[in-house]
Formats: structure tokens, sequence, C-alpha cells
């Protein structure tokens, strides 16, 4: 219980920052079918990594508090779900950076220049 709390915590001060210094902005303008694709693909994942970040602790928080069977199976179950969005997160976050040469993985560790 007290990873989940954790999870929460992180995920919660995360957001902040990403609402305090928004979104690392793009490289480069989507010009081509492909490049809005990954644009777009990028956009809907970071939802959905934020979104399981929430959804598992507090759906683990209603198993363990209302001793509830469905919220604690689909909070167990929902581990594949975050494996496969960080696993497809990485991937494209390593595309960026060594395909693609953009600097991906420095913007997200420094969303602005001051």
């Amino acid at each position: 219980m007290v990873v989940g709390l954790v999870i929460f915590v992180l995920a919660a001060w995360r957001v902040g920052m990403r609402f305090a210094y928004g979104a690392p902005p793009l490289t480069f303008e989507p010009k081509t079918p492909e490049q809005e694709l990954l644009v777009f693909v990028s956009r809907e994942l970071a939802f959905f990594l934020y979104f399981t970040l929430f959804a598992i602790p507090v759906i683990g928080a209603i198993g363990w508090f209302y001793q509830s069977p469905v919220a604690a199976s689909a909070h167990a179950n929902m581990k594949v779900l975050l494996i496969a969005v960080v696993a497809v997160h990485l991937a494209i976050v390593l595309f960026q950076q060594f395909g693609l040469r953009d600097g991906a993985f420095d913007r997200m560790r420094r969303p602005r220049q001051d």
C-alpha cells in the first residue's frame, strides 16, 4: 500500500511539473503523415502513461479499503497495461533520441530553457 501511495504522489508531482513548465516542445513541425503519426502517438501515449500511473493506485486503494475483489483483480491485471505503455514510451523516446537524433531525452529532462 505504501508503494502505491508513493507512486500516486510522484505521479501527481510529475503532472504538477508538467502543468507548471509545460510539455517539451517539438523539435520539428510535422510535415509528413509519418511525422504527424509520431506526434499523435507520442501525445496519446503520454496521456495513457499518466492515466495508468493514477488509475492503478486509485483502483488498488479501492480494492484494499473496500475489500472489492473486482477492484483488486483490475489493479493486479493493469500491470500488463502499464508495462506495455512504458515499453512503447521508451521505444519512441529511444527512436527519437537515436534514430531521429532530435534530443527527445534531453527535452524530457529539461523541458524549458531559461
